[in-house]
């Protein structure tokens, strides 16, 4: 869920005026996921902290460009399978958002090529880069 409530207003204003766009910022459950990424052309992942995630390789894997942070290990997507921002930048965000919906054809591509990317991977490999980044964090401790 959304508990930025500066960004959940920038977010309501912006989709406003677009009735194509449908704004879910709570929780979704398992059992009802597939639903939204089978409908969505893109998925969002504001995260305030990320070093890997499961959910963008899943929506990766529907076919969906992904919008979410350059960081972590989000940072070696390719940038042809989504939308990446510098969560620093607090209009990146809305940048990204703004620009998969104004060129639906390129947002359609980005998540052909997401398609792509994700059967490249495997969950070996997954395996292998998350203990990576839990090295990473380690050291960080």
């Amino acid at each position: 869920p959304c508990e930025d409530s500066v960004l959940r207003e920038e977010l309501k204003q912006a989709v406003k005026k677009n009735r194509d766009i449908i704004l879910n910022l709570s929780f979704i459950e398992a059992d009802n996921l597939h639903y939204y990424l089978n409908s969505a052309d893109a998925c969002v992942f504001p995260f305030r902290r990320i070093t890997t995630s499961s959910s963008v390789m899943l929506a990766m894997s529907f076919g969906k460009a992904v919008i979410c942070p350059k960081e972590g290990e989000m940072a070696d997507l390719p940038d042809e399978t989504g939308f990446y921002y510098d969560k620093k930048e607090r209009s990146d965000l809305l940048n990204c958002l703004i620009g998969s919906y104004s060129d639906p054809n390129l947002t359609k591509q980005k998540g052909n090529n997401a398609l792509k990317y994700s059967k490249t991977r495997n969950w070996s490999e997954i395996s292998n880069l998350t203990q990576i980044a839990y090295r990473k964090l380690l050291k960080w401790i």
